[in-house]
């Protein structure tokens, strides 16, 4: 399967299997069998990956190996393989056992992206996006905050959709979508719930009442209850199943930015004035916890490996040092905003949130 990202970079989606599957499900708005002149990667999911390793590092729940030229990173007894000999950003192709972590393969196949985006001045950012009449309004957050509801409650307000988890952004204030899928999970479902079940609606409603009961009474009987009994898996989508109307805006200019957070002291939303150096650090700090520390373990783990070899700890650093400048420059002169939102779910109110964003 070919795939190409907004005409910059392109890859080649081989193998079968759940992860296989996973990741051509994240890729299908991409998928493109015209590349032209573009040279592609290769990112393989086999389960012909069986390498006895001649030296071995080790970092929590991950092993870091060397066989002749290959780095392999053990997760679990599953691996990834990639070239140690040749530098980080020249890799050809990235091969997957089939039951590598999906997280996990993600943040490795977007890095490859990042480095080929980078050299057009673009940066991968932890944000929803969405746009109107080809402005656009992001809302970058951390993990948890509500970023994927406000995004799709804008969808549904008529806004064009962009991304919902992270977006690319140029440092001349362009917005290209990154339209993997949506994750509906038990914190944001309530607010779709003509997407689920009764079983599941009954499930989040028993949630909600023993959350509220942990929540006074800090009890380990109802934290067992929840977790044994009233685990709700995640709900992956492609947008249009959730809005058959909804449209995918492939590039838009920035208009404004809205860092998203929670408070616990908030009883109502509010949208207060930011500057745009501020949300920019914001934003950066974001990626870097979302996925750059794991690979700064990574690389680093590498270069001890393979120490004749370029180094992947000095690469993976020249390009996060980029992307904060393309991120600087991107969110500069930018109208930046703070939206804070009640802790409590039953104190936010979207249609008055989505009625206050669109005036923006």
């Amino acid at each position: 399967m070919r795939h190409s990202i907004h005409n910059i970079l392109a890859f080649n989606l081989k193998g079968d299997g759940k992860l296989f599957d996973y990741l051509a499900f994240q890729f299908n708005y991409f998928k493109n069998d015209a590349f032209g002149e573009i040279p592609a990667f290769d990112v393989c999911v086999t389960d012909k990956i069986n390498i006895d390793s001649q030296s071995v590092l080790k970092d929590k729940t991950v092993e870091y190996k060397r066989f002749n030229d290959d780095f392999i990173i053990d997760y679990k007894n599953s691996k990834c393989i990639l070239n140690g000999t040749a530098s980080l950003s020249k890799q050809k192709s990235l091969y997957f056992s089939k039951s590598f972590n999906k997280m996990k393969a993600s943040a490795l196949t977007d890095l490859m992206f990042r480095f080929a985006m980078i050299q057009h001045n673009i940066a991968l950012v932890h944000a929803s996006c969405v746009s109107k009449q080809q402005r656009s309004l992001l809302m970058p957050a951390w993990k948890g905050t509500g970023k994927t509801a406000i995004c799709l409650k804008m969808v549904e307000s008529g806004h064009d959709y962009m991304a919902d988890d992270r977006l690319w952004l140029s440092s001349k204030g362009k917005t290209y979508a990154y339209p993997r899928y949506v994750v509906l999970k038990d914190n944001n479902l309530t607010h779709f719930s003509n997407t689920i079940d009764r079983k599941t609606k009954l499930k989040l409603y028993l949630k909600n009442k023993s959350n509220k009961i942990i929540r006074n009474q800090s009890s380990r009987v109802f934290r067992l209850i929840n977790s044994r009994f009233l685990h709700i898996r995640p709900i992956h989508l492609h947008v249009e199943t959730l809005f058959p109307d909804a449209r995918v805006e492939n590039e838009a200019q920035l208009s404004t930015v809205v860092f998203m957070q929670k408070s616990k002291q908030a009883t109502r939303h509010s949208i207060d004035m930011a500057n745009p150096e501020y949300i920019a650090n914001i934003v950066y700090n974001i990626g870097n916890y979302e996925w750059n520390n794991d690979l700064l373990s990574m690389s680093a783990a590498h270069d001890v490996l393979f120490p004749e070899s370029p180094k992947w700890h000095d690469k993976l650093l020249s390009l996060i040092a980029r992307e904060k400048e393309v991120i600087i420059n991107g969110l500069s002169k930018r109208s930046c905003k703070i939206l804070t939102l009640p802790d409590k779910d039953e104190n936010i109110f979207w249609g008055s949130i989505v009625s206050d964003l669109v005036k923006l």
